[in-house]
C-alpha cells in the first residue's frame, strides 16, 4: 500500500485531518533535514513538533539527541546532550537502560574516559543494569585501557579518542 508521507513512525490513525496531514509533512520535513545534516530546518520543525499535543516527543528522545548538534563529539557538545539524556532518564524509566548505553558512549566520544567508567560503576550494581551484557563489556574495556594508560604513565588528562580507536 503506498502513502503520500516519505516517514511512516507517526502513528496518525485511518482519518487524516488537515491538522494530521501538517504534522506527518512536518515529521518528514524534519526526517530529511536530519538526514541531509541541514540542522538549522530540523530545529525549526522539532520546535513546532515538540509542542504538537499528538507528538509525544518524549518519546523521540533519540531523534531529540540528534537536532541538538551534528555528530562531532566535542566536550561542549557531548556535555549537552548528556545532560539532556540524565534528564530523559528522569522521565522515561522504561527505557533507562538504552540511554545509559548512550550516555556511556557519548562520554567515550568525547574523551570522558574515566567520566565513563565512574557513571557505569554507578549504575552496573543496581537492577536493570547488571543484567546488561553491553554495559558489561563497556565496563571492562574502560577498566582495561585506564589501567593500561596509568601502566603507561599517561593520566585521563592526556587520553584522547585517536589513542582509544587504535
Amino acid at each position: 500500500m503506498s502513502s503520500p508521507f516519505l516517514f511512516h513512525s507517526l502513528d496518525v490513525g485511518p482519518r487524516l485531518s488537515a491538522r494530521k496531514l501538517h504534522i506527518c509533512r512536518l515529521y518528514d520535513v524534519l526526517e530529511l533535514s536530519l538526514s541531509r545534516n541541514e540542522l538549522t530546518r530540523a530545529r525549526k520543525a522539532w520546535a513546532i513538533l515538540a509542542r504538537c499535543k499528538e507528538i509525544h516527543w518524549t518519546t523521540m528522545w533519540t531523534t531529540a539527541v540528534r537536532v541538538m548538534g551534528d555528530e562531532t563529539f566535542d566536550e561542549h557538545d557531548s556535555s549537552k546532550k548528556v545532560a539532556f539524556l540524565h534528564e530523559m532518564m528522569l522521565q522515561l524509566p522504561d527505557k533507562r537502560e538504552t540511554i545509559l548505553k548512550e550516555i556511556i558512549l557519548r562520554n567515550i566520544m568525547a574523551g570522558q574516559f574515566r567520566k565513563a567508567l565512574d557513571e557505569l560503576e554507578l549504575y552496573l550494581p543496581s537492577f536493570p543494569y547488571q543484567d546488561d551484557p553491553v554495559l558489561h563489556n563497556y565496563a571492562g574495556l574502560l577498566s582495561l585501557y585506564l589501567s593500561q594508560s596509568s601502566i603507561n604513565g599517561l593520566d585521563d588528562g592526556m587520553l584522547t579518542f585517536d589513542v582509544f580507536q587504535a
